[in-house]
Parts: C-alpha cells; structure tokens; sequence
C-alpha cells in the first residue's frame, strides 16, 4: 500500500478593512501549531480528501478588522517559518493554505502574494494548494504563485469543510505528478457580499454555474471571486479561475464565468432595500407575524471589518421606549468593566459606545446590570436589552443568546451587527432589513472615497 501524502498546513488570514481606524494586531489571531493544529476543525476538513498525513505547520485566523500593523504580519510570518522549515527539512510533498484572500499589512501592497512567495522560499519545489474565502481579492501573481486553488462556493458559507476538502483533493492530484492548465480572468467589478449572496438570485445561479463548470469533463476546478468590497487596493475586484488538462478548457471557463458575472452584475442588488436607523420603528409597525423582526447594523459589522462600536441602532431602540429592543450588541471595553465591576443588580448610568471610533456616545442611560457572562455585560433600561461586549465580537449564533440567558422570542425588535443573516438566524426570521447607519464598511460603497481600487460600480438602487 502506497504511503499517504505528507503535507504541512499553513495560514495567515483575515479580512482586513482598509477604511477601518483600527489596526489589527497579533494578539487579535488564534495561532494552532502543533498538537492543536492536528486536532483542529481545519486539520479534519482538509484530510477528509483522504490519502494525506498532516506533519504539522501554523494556522493563523483572526475576526476581520482593520489593517494588521507591519510588526504583527513579521512575527506571523517568523512564527509560520519557524514551524515549516523543520517539517521541510524532514520531507513533505506538499503544503496546503487555508486563506482568506483579504488581508492587508501595513507596507504591503499584496500580503497573500508576500506570503506565498515567503512559503515558496521555505519550501522551493513543493506543490502548494490553498482554499479561499470567495470574497478574497485574489491577484493575478498569487495565483501564479499556487499550483492549485479553490474557493467557497457559498455566501453565507456552509461550505468552508467541502471546499477544504476539495483543496486537498487538488494538491494530491498535483502531488501524484498530474499538472493542470490555469487561466484567471479577472473582472473590473465590487460588489459586497449581502449583494452576491448564493441564497438569493442572480448569486445562486452564478455560483451553481461555477460547480456545474467543475464536474465538466477535463476540468478540474472552477472558482469565482467576489472580492472584499471594504479595502482600497489595486486588487480588489472580481476574479474567475479555472483549471483543467488543456489550457483552451481552462481558457473558456474562466471566460464563462467571467462573462457570466459581467453580465449578472447590474442584478446584483441588496437582499432587501436599506434603512436609515431613524426608518426603522415605523417598518417594524408595518411587520406582522410572531418573533422578532431583524435589523442588520450592516455598516458596523465585524464580521465585514467593521469596529462594531457604532450606538446609532441602540439611540434608536432607546428611543423606541414601549417596544422590546434587543440591541446585539455594542462594542466597549469601559462601560463593560464598569458593568462588570458593579455585578448583577446594580444601577448603573452609561453611555455605551463609539470609544473605539474615537466618537463616544454622548448620552448617558440608566442601566441595570443583569447578567456579566463569556465577556459581555447585559443590560437593561426600560424594555431595551443591550449585550455590551468586552471587545470586538459578534453575536451570531444561537447559542451566543442562549449562554447569556437571552430569549429572542421575548423581543419584537433584534438589531445585531452583521450583513446577511447567518443561517442559523435566517431560518426563523419573519423579516429583516439592512441598515445604512454609520460605520467603515457600509452595503452602499459608493459612499466609500477609493483612491487606489479600479473598478466599474454599478447604480443600484436602495
């Protein structure tokens, strides 16, 4: 029997806002080397190709954010070469990357491609393949940098293990001595991600246009990258990629694709038209149906890079004094210690948010403290509940309410901080808006002052 496939995993990704005021910093990644890395959800989802014997390598992730300063992208990179070499040295055939797409470095016009070229120094000669969050803003010289590549195929993505998978699956057939043909075609559109979710039309049949492309004949994969809409850089933008055994395979469908989005990209409209905070009382009035009805704060979401300190939607919630507000939540480290050094019961007054920003919310309340868990303050003025968190976060998951004793069948009204609605939300979702508040990474990026981004915008309407 043939012996598996010894390969390193390697990573360094993030989403990084570029119009964001913070900066990331190291202590904003989770670092897996060594026996975490092996027992890592990531690890799992890359050998379940089969075949593959994981040595080891660093995985580094953080919540998308701001920039990460020049020193924290160094002692990544010293750490990542720290973990290869000797794995190098002892023989692997390959590496795999688990990327994003979008980080950005302070005095780096390209990280993914500075740290592919880094990886291909450590490991000169080894097949590298990497997977890719689709809203990577992939160059054209990272991706002659990968023998092969994959990318999500879903947004919001329950596809994050299959494309692993599928990264791996690839790297192999590289490693056994097979070489594909690769063509890029990139395309000068930005789009945001609550504009091409695969929930919804045209970004359904665009991305089932990019699977039904990869079971073709002679094809090996197919990717089509949105782009990161919030980062000012030469590269952002769409790409399609496509490898097969014949370079005119690879020619025509990456072409496809790229014509394919092209032409859909006029379509490409928001899953529901924007609010303005102060709209948003007199649209719950006209909701009817049982649960909550759903607000995105789309403009401040972390997941997008946003700060997640904006107090707009929790102003209006305190405004809207005789309904039941969950605001989930405000970002501030200073009224979460206050809260937490008070405890359980204690009244205290407040005015929750904008320190990050550097904007801090002018109008003090009244809370009362009801529950400090997991680093996040409840509170309570009248019928609004707000979860103050210790730092940037998100509120995403069922179970995030649930271990802070929040029922969300208790409010008419759940502000959370985020574009589409995760899946685990959106199912039981009577009905949701986005809302253009302030905030670094608005769904309307026509806003947004680009200097160095090249891209064709198209109207849409709000």
């Amino acid at each position: 029997m043939a012996r598996p496939w010894r390969v390193a995993l390697a990573g360094i990704a993030a989403e990084s806002c570029t119009f964001s005021p913070l900066r990331s910093s190291l202590a904003d990644f989770v670092q897996l080397a060594g026996e975490e890395l092996l027992a890592s959800e990531a690890a799992a989802d890359f050998a379940a190709a089969g075949g593959l014997e994981i040595r080891g390598g660093l995985l580094a992730r953080a919540l998308p954010g701001g920039v990460l300063e020049r020193e924290a992208f160094a002692a990544l990179r010293a750490r990542l070469r720290a973990e290869l070499e000797p794995l190098v040295a002892q023989g692997l055939d390959g590496v795999l990357l688990d990327l994003h797409g979008a980080l950005a470095a302070e005095g780096c016009e390209d990280a993914e491609l500075e740290l592919l070229r880094e990886i291909r120094q450590i490991a000169p000669g080894l097949p590298l393949g990497a997977a890719f969050d689709l809203h990577g803003n992939l160059s054209a010289a990272a991706a002659a940098e990968l023998d092969v590549l994959t990318a999500y195929r879903t947004a919001p993505h329950v596809d994050v293990a299959a494309t692993r998978a599928r990264a791996a699956a690839l790297l192999i057939r590289r490693m056994a001595g097979e070489q594909p043909s690769r063509a890029d075609a990139p395309i000068p559109a930005l789009l945001t991600g609550e504009q091409t979710a695969t929930t919804v039309e045209p970004g359904r049949s665009l991305w089932n246009q990019v699977a039904e492309l990869a079971e073709r004949p002679g094809i090996w994969d197919a990717s089509l990258f949105v782009g990161y809409a919030w980062a000012d850089e030469e590269r952002a933008g769409a790409r399609a990629v496509c490898y097969a055994d014949r370079q005119e395979d690879a020619d025509a469908g990456a072409e496809l694709l790229r014509r394919a989005y092209w032409d859909r990209r006029e379509d490409c409209q928001w899953p529901a038209p924007l609010l303005e905070p102060a709209a948003c009382p007199a649209w719950i009035d006209g909701v009817e149906a049982d649960g909550p009805a759903w607000l995105s704060d789309a403009a401040d979401n972390p997941t997008a890079g946003g700060v997640g300190d904006e107090h707009a939607m929790l102003d209006v919630a305190l405004a809207d004094a005789d309904r039941a507000w969950l605001v989930a939540g405000v970002t501030d480290p200073e009224c979460y210690a206050a809260a937490a050094a008070a405890g359980p019961g204690a009244q205290l007054e407040l005015a929750v948010g904008g320190r990050l920003t550097g904007r801090p919310n002018p109008r003090p309340v009244r809370y009362e403290v009801v529950k400090i868990a997991a680093g996040v303050a409840v509170l309570r003025h009248g019928a609004t509940t707000l979860l103050c968190a210790a730092k940037r976060r998100t509120f995403h998951e069922l179970d995030d309410y649930a271990r802070l004793g929040v029922a969300l069948g208790d409010y008419a009204a759940v502000a959370l901080k985020v574009g589409y609605l995760p899946p685990a939300i959106a199912d039981g979702a009577r009905a949701h808006r986005l809302v253009a508040g302030p905030g670094c990474v608005p769904p309307d990026i026509t806003k947004l002052a680009y200097r160095r981004a090249r891209f064709d915008y198209p109207a849409t309407a709000a």
